[in-house]
């Protein structure tokens, strides 16, 4: 039972350890980096500047572009995780089946589970429990199935943490490269 919740099933544990390593990452940087940036005129700053004879490695835009980034990630995030791939069910209307059955791979054939006939290009997620049309992959970072109504919310979570990622790089490339000399 252990390892089928583990495994083999849509538990929030991969959910979690993201949000603690998004957050713990986003933490150490605002309580080492971010006091190195000096403050901007005309915005909050927190947290406050360090004393004078610390050296100024980033721009104070850079406190702004800091949260404005990290609340993306997460607002990213949670669209993956709240929106729905879509499903195939007895009252679907026939748009479902816009795409062409290619009589290879997607061949014209009845769903084992739902009984209902699939559209090209679809496929049953056993971890959701449902057929979904265009269906990618199951993540189970955002637990949900990526179909053809989510496609740009996983996209656009993929290329935001990309970009993160990038600037992040940057960022602690021009706080240590000065501290090495």
């Amino acid at each position: 039972g252990f390892e089928e919740y583990i495994c083999w099933s849509a538990n929030p544990l991969l959910q979690l350890f993201y949000l603690g390593m998004i957050l713990t990452g986003f933490a150490g940087f605002v309580l080492l980096a971010l006091p190195s940036v000096p403050c901007q005129p005309g915005f909050p700053c927190w947290p406050p500047e360090r004393p004078e004879g610390t050296c100024d490695f980033l721009e104070p835009w850079h406190r702004v572009t800091a949260y404005a980034t990290m609340t993306t990630c997460l607002a990213s995030w949670l669209a993956c995780c709240w929106s729905e791939p879509g499903s195939v069910t007895p009252d679907s209307p026939l748009s479902v089946y816009c795409y062409p059955w290619d009589g290879f791979v997607h061949t014209r054939k009845i769903c084992t589970t739902t009984r209902l006939l699939r559209p090209a290009r679809s496929t049953y997620c056993r971890y959701t429990n449902r057929l979904v049309p265009r269906f990618d992959h199951f993540c189970p970072w955002i637990k949900n199935s990526v179909g053809e109504n989510n496609y740009r919310y996983f996209l656009f979570f993929l290329l935001m943490h990309w970009f993160t990622l990038g600037y992040a790089s940057w960022g602690c490339g021009w706080y240590i490269l000065p501290n090495l000399r």
